[in-house]
């Protein structure tokens, strides 16, 4: 089974490399047949596999930078939760701490802010860009994944 680092690697999409935005997100959800859509939601999105077609569905009431993370962490979801067809779901903004979750928010963490940003710009910098609770969340990735 090919490992999720490769598969990251071979989309050839920047990940962990610079940082990625919705049209990136959108050239990837193309390239891998993912259906995306936008609705109303009382969750902050979710990915899910109906009858062998993948979907992310992001709420569409939430502000552009967190619709990107959301966009991001259910992509995560399908590159790393999803090896069948099966229908599965899986939500974004929901109370579980689960593996897959911490999973999920990793990659959308390293694919909005890369780790080489860190050796570009200083820590308060990258905070008044980011927000300071999401560059700490992108150090804590790279503590427990090395990524």
């Amino acid at each position: 089974m090919q490992s999720f680092l490769d598969k990251i690697s071979d989309l050839k999409c920047g990940w962990n490399e610079r940082p990625l935005d919705e049209n990136a997100f959108n050239r990837l959800a193309k390239k891998l047949k993912i259906h995306v859509r936008y609705m109303p939601l009382t969750v902050n999105g979710f990915y899910t596999c109906r009858k062998g077609r993948h979907y992310i569905v992001i709420n569409q009431k939430l502000s552009p930078r967190l619709a990107e993370f959301v966009m991001f962490h259910e992509l995560g979801h399908y590159l790393m939760h999803s090896p069948s067809n099966d229908a599965i779901d899986n939500y974004c903004g929901s109370a579980t701490h689960s593996r897959d979750e911490k999973e999920a928010d990793a990659f959308a963490y390293c694919a909005l802010l890369p780790l080489g940003l860190f050796a570009m710009r200083s820590v308060e910098e990258l905070a008044d860009i980011y927000g300071s609770g999401f560059v700490m969340r992108r150090l804590e990735v790279y503590e427990r994944y090395g990524i």
